[in-house]
């Protein structure tokens, strides 16, 4: 059943109704960057305590930055991509729709967005089997041999995930809004 939503995004309309599916994409795209942000305090705790245990005893945290480059840095990298997707932060190059009509720049901007996904897709299947070939030979960090590395290629897979489901459903809400007024898009 449609219901709608009250975020603001520059370009498309979100009070409009949307079916659930939809909704629930950007909500996995929010959660994404939730979990960026509990991952980036986290690093930052873990990078404090290894300063923190190289000043004052001398004795920095084995393996740290191991743990900031494999474990914490691609979910603070990555999982934000679907949220700023949906809410139109990434940057854009818009010289081919400076001039056009709306119609055509929402057009333009579906064409974008569907090669975005193809490319999305396809870095997703490599990630996928980087992580089945990780799992498969047991990869380790070389210098902190404790430090799996496919939690960090599994992040790296869900993140691609959410950021097609958030490509998906700003695509849908931009033919939508193209489907009510072609004329009158700003």
């Amino acid at each position: 059943m449609p219901n709608t939503t009250t975020l603001i995004v520059t370009g498309v309309d979100l009070n409009t109704p949307v079916p659930r599916w939809v909704r629930a994409f950007e909500r996995l795209g929010r959660w994404g960057a939730a979990i960026a942000g509990v991952v980036c305090a986290i690093m930052a705790v873990t990078i404090l305590a290894d300063v923190a245990g190289r000043y004052f005893w001398n004795h920095p945290i084995t393996g740290t930055l191991e743990m900031v480059t494999y474990w914490w840095m691609p979910a603070v990298a990555l999982l934000a991509l679907g949220a700023a997707e949906i809410r139109n932060e990434h940057i854009r190059v818009t010289i081919l729709g400076e001039g056009a009509a709306p119609w055509l720049r929402r057009i333009i901007e579906i064409v974008a967005s569907g090669l975005t996904f193809a490319v999305i897709v396809w870095m997703c299947y490599l990630a996928v089997l980087e992580l089945l070939h990780s799992l498969e030979v047991g990869e380790k960090a070389q210098i902190a041999p404790w430090i799996i590395l496919w939690p960090s290629r599994l992040v790296v897979v869900v993140a691609f995930v959410l950021y097609a489901f958030a490509i998906i459903a700003r695509a849908y809400r931009t033919v939508r809004q193209l489907e009510a007024d072609p004329e009158d898009i700003e």
